[in-house]
């Protein structure tokens, strides 16, 4: 099983696209989704609700501290899935994504994905950035470290 962590936090205007886009995967195998609420003072996890149709969702709650990645620890510590795939909630993603990355962790511990820096975000946001950094597949540094963002996947026990 293929759990998929997203920390959200004040994520009402952009949830709506990564949701949509993980209700078009084309992934067979059983998964989850695990939003995790830090903190929000928005409509984000009512936006999320109106997906349980859709979607296989579970949904947590990270109240201690206002912080991604310790809402990331509380949605691996709440979800079942033995891969774990990480995704922002202003992210979206294609419609392979979940099946890909879960094929690839066939292979390896730990896997990422290109990060594609234009199509969600405003032009002024792109011009502060400079060019899109991964329009070329991902690159490394120092020889060894993918240059990635947060969307990543990892074996459960290795986490």
């Amino acid at each position: 099983m293929t759990s998929v962590i997203v920390p959200v936090h004040n994520d009402e205007a952009s949830l709506p696209a990564l949701l949509d886009s993980l209700a078009a995967q084309d992934h067979r195998d059983s998964w989850e989704v695990v939003l995790v609420e830090n903190l929000c003072r928005d409509r984000s996890m009512e936006v999320a609700a109106l997906y349980a149709g859709r979607l296989p969702l579970v949904f947590e709650s990270a109240t201690k501290r206002g912080n991604p990645a310790y809402a990331r620890n509380t949605g691996v510590a709440r979800a079942r899935g033995d891969r774990v795939l990480f995704i922002d909630a202003d992210d979206a993603v294609a419609p392979d994504y979940v099946r890909i990355m879960s094929a690839a962790l066939d292979e390896h511990v730990l896997v990422t994905s290109r990060v594609d820096s234009t199509t969600l975000n405003a032009p002024w946001l792109q011009d502060a950035h400079g060019p899109a950094w991964q329009a070329e597949g991902i690159a490394t540094f120092y020889d060894f470290l993918p240059a990635c963002g947060i969307n990543i996947g990892i074996w459960r026990n290795e986490f």
